[in-house]
């Protein structure tokens, strides 16, 4: 079966309305340095489909750049306590580059730092996910070590306890997915085919349900999963699930990726797809969007599993 006739899913217009939403995000929250954490999942999303607009990477690039440059040791640890923040600076990074960046040794390395110890701290998966992501591709031989000890921590705590841990695992092996951990994603993969108390975890929470999508697709690309036909029935029908989840959200999120960016830099307003001439401003729309960070990672997991169709 095809993907647009999935239970009335209509594929196109889904991703339309959900570029058109990352767009908008992006419009409206870059001038907003405590925002970097929606603005980068929104650009590492459009990178990764290959919608990246240069003006927002290039806004990204120069708030990135003199925040790192400019703040103090203190101040920088202050910043970086929202750890919401600290995946923001530590995404933003990773995607526009050190290099690109121009940021002094001495700057990149105590970043590095904070986030590394604010990673130890937390344990929180997002936040540990990012900062190892980082880390790797920077090749820091040390604070791979450490943050690695982090990983394996995370992923003890959710076997004991996957209720309150999960969500962090599932986190860590997204993340790990992409640095191209092959074997640490297959690992956490298989840990939940054989518990069915993870997958009912799993199943329960779009969040959740977002994330493994994207390890079981890439698993399957890869062929590395140990199980792949059940690996081939979870991306099909929890892609399936999220779909119909995103087509059910509120009619408001509904533009066209250049009726957002226009309504978002106070251009002509953009009018509900449904043609009723309803005129929907983002103030109004801010009341009924979901997450802009989910809505990323429910872009790149439905992508990954071969359920959009935007080119790279």
């Amino acid at each position: 079966m095809q993907p647009e006739l999935f239970l009335g899913c209509n594929v196109k217009d889904l991703e339309s309305r959900l570029i058109a939403l990352l767009v908008s995000e992006i419009c409206r929250e870059h001038d907003k340095a405590h925002d970097i954490y929606n603005v980068s999942w929104a650009f590492f999303t459009l990178k990764s489909v290959g919608r990246c607009s240069e003006q927002f990477h290039d806004k990204l690039h120069q708030e990135l750049s003199l925040l790192l440059e400019r703040i103090s040791s203190e101040d920088l640890r202050d910043y970086l306590y929202d750890y919401r923040r600290a995946v923001g600076v530590a995404l933003s990074i990773w995607l526009i580059g050190v290099e690109n960046l121009g940021l002094s040794e001495g700057s990149l390395k105590e970043t590095c730092e904070v986030l590394t110890s604010y990673s130890e701290e937390s344990e929180i998966g997002e936040l540990v996910g990012a900062t190892f992501l980082l880390i790797k591709h920077l090749k820091d031989t040390v604070l791979e070590e450490r943050i690695g000890k982090v990983v394996h921590k995370i992923k003890e705590l959710a076997q004991k306890d996957p209720a309150y841990h999960l969500i962090d695992l599932l986190y860590v092996a997204f993340f790990s997915a992409i640095a191209g951990d092959e074997q640490f994603c297959s690992e956490v993969i298989e840990l939940i085919r054989r518990n069915d108390f993870m997958l009912t975890y799993v199943k329960n929470d779009p969040e959740k349900l977002a994330l493994f999508l994207y390890m079981v697709s890439k698993a399957v690309d890869s062929g590395k999963c140990l199980n792949l036909e059940w690996c081939r029935e979870q991306r099909d029908a929890i892609a399936q699930d999220l779909m119909i989840f995103l087509n059910n959200l509120p009619l408001s999120h509904r533009l066209s990726p250049a009726g957002a960016e226009q309504s978002a830099t106070g251009g002509p307003k953009a009018r509900s797809a449904s043609g009723d001439g309803a005129v929907i401003g983002l103030p109004d729309a801010d009341l009924v969007f979901p997450h802009p960070d989910f809505i990323s990672k429910a872009t790149m997991a439905l992508y990954e599993a071969g359920h959009l169709f935007t080119s790279r």
